[in-house]
């Protein structure tokens, strides 16, 4: 616990104007911390999840606000990013997936815009993956 305290405040301490303010809540067991909730599994491995507050009503930009659609599209792109970068097993993706059509239901969004912003994200962690993979078949044909 000592030293998640002294890197919290190693966080707040980056901030010379004090307008930032990190916090760590420890409960049963789990770490929360920004968007990110760990938890310890049985093997001792980290799992991560999306944490949001108890508090949090699922209310982003409305569909039906007079607001640009790029503005609309970024809030279903931003949360899958969020779900993503997070949550890294495929049952507990499926379970934000779920979340995140729900909420997203609820403030007007229509399902092919969340659908193609998941589309656009598969296609994105595709092309990195075939980049990925063209820069370690470039490593090998190179002479030792």
């Amino acid at each position: 616990m000592r030293k998640i305290q002294e890197f919290t405040n190693h966080l707040n301490q980056s901030d010379d104007t004090g307008n930032i303010k990190f916090t760590v809540e420890i409960e049963e067991g789990n770490l929360k911390m920004l968007d990110v909730l760990m938890h310890r599994t049985e093997e001792t491995k980290l799992k991560t999840t999306v944490c949001k507050k108890r508090m949090h009503t699922n209310r982003y930009l409305n569909y039906k606000s007079h607001h640009p659609p790029i503005h609309k599209e970024g809030v279903a792109r931003t949360l899958l990013d969020r779900k993503t970068n997070i949550v890294k097993k495929e049952k507990d993706q499926t379970a934000e997936d779920k979340i995140i059509y729900e909420a997203l239901s609820r403030n007007s969004y229509p399902k092919r815009v969340v659908d193609r912003a998941k589309q656009e994200q598969c296609d994105k962690e595709n092309k990195q993956k075939k980049k990925d993979i063209s820069k370690k078949t470039e490593q090998h044909k190179q002479p030792i």
